[in-house]
């Protein structure tokens, strides 16, 4: 930023004080970006529960693109829209994968009386 030639102790020390100025300057312009920015009303979040209509029309107006609307509660159960039935496979629902069965295939002899008697 500053010339090299030509420079004496005079030159020299006015260059130190602007350096030092700047980043003086700098570090002060930065904190204070910083402070305005965290105290910034648009940036705070808060929360209103239940607000009534003239409430929730009123931000609307006023914060139409910044509002966020959390699900709190639901509004009908899930059974009503949804419903799982399990379908199992023939294998999987056959006596062959059982635990009777798959003892009496380890050599469990407990068990053996159980298929002998069937």
């Amino acid at each position: 930023m500053f010339q090299a030639n030509g420079s004496n102790r005079h030159q020299i020390n006015y260059q130190r004080i602007a350096t030092r100025l700047y980043l003086f300057v700098l570090v002060i312009s930065l904190i204070i970006i910083n402070f305005y920015l965290l105290l910034n009303e648009d940036l705070q979040q808060n929360t209103i529960h239940q607000p009534s209509e003239f409430q929730y029309k009123e931000l609307e107006k006023t914060y139409s693109s910044n509002l966020y609307y959390p699900c709190s509660t639901v509004s009908m159960n899930y059974s009503t829209v949804i419903m799982i039935e399990p379908y199992f496979h023939q294998i999987c629902s056959s006596d062959l994968i059982s635990d009777a069965w798959i003892n009496f295939i380890n050599g469990d002899h407990v068990m053996n009386d159980i298929f002998y008697n069937i």
